[in-house]
């Protein structure tokens, strides 16, 4: 397995290209805070993957909203504020890569001067709508964050050349819900690649 980041912070385990030369499809299994967020389904279509991370690649590059204070979650601790963009505003989503990430709610929370990556899973929670699900979160450095998600990204490509035999071509593959097309216009190469921040303190938090 190919391992990017921290399993107890925040990393992504993918299979080795070598196990798949006839397939497009591989397994990529996503881990925060420890746990694992793909338990129901780590396979990953090769091509729409790293399409979907190459437009997350290109807005958390780009933009620095999903780092800024949010006035609308003032006062509220991090399940409510989870909750809170769960209902109204679906802009911080996270992992938002095609049905192997369609498990996962998740949003970046920015909290007290840093980023929350909070999460729960609908196949632990399937009364969600009606009972307050079980929501948990790491504590990232922002740079920890892009470095990890970047790195992810550029080893999806290597894949997808090996297995596809192309690059992909981004305007023809479905881009994530969350993210605007017509907002993302400088790619990653554009921009240098981020390097590994400090370390912030590992604080996860769980409401169950």
């Amino acid at each position: 397995m190919h391992v990017i980041g921290d399993k107890s912070r925040l990393a992504f385990a993918t299979s080795p290209y070598e196990d798949h030369d006839t397939s497009s499809a591989l397994t990529v299994d996503i881990f925060v805070g420890g746990r694992t967020l793909t338990l129901r389904d780590n396979i990953a279509y090769v091509p729409g993957f790293t399409c979907a991370m190459e437009y997350a690649v290109r807005y958390y590059a780009k933009s620095i909203d999903w780092l800024l204070p949010d006035p609308a979650i003032d006062g509220m601790n991090l399940p409510e504020a989870h909750l809170y963009y769960y209902h109204n505003d679906r802009s911080r989503t996270c992992f938002d890569w095609g049905p192997t990430t369609d498990d996962i709610s998740s949003f970046l929370i920015p909290y007290n001067d840093t980023i929350y990556l909070t999460y729960f899973l609908y196949s632990e929670n399937p009364d969600h709508e009606t009972n307050l699900p079980i929501i948990r979160g790491e504590k990232l450095h922002y740079l920890e964050f892009l470095s990890t998600i970047y790195r992810q990204w550029k080893l999806m490509q290597e894949y997808n050349t090996s297995i596809v035999g192309s690059q992909v071509i981004v305007e023809e593959l479905i881009v994530p819900r969350s993210i605007d097309r017509h907002d993302s216009v400088v790619t990653p190469e554009e921009s240098a690649e981020p390097r590994d921040g400090p370390e912030s303190p590992n604080r996860p938090f769980d409401n169950g």
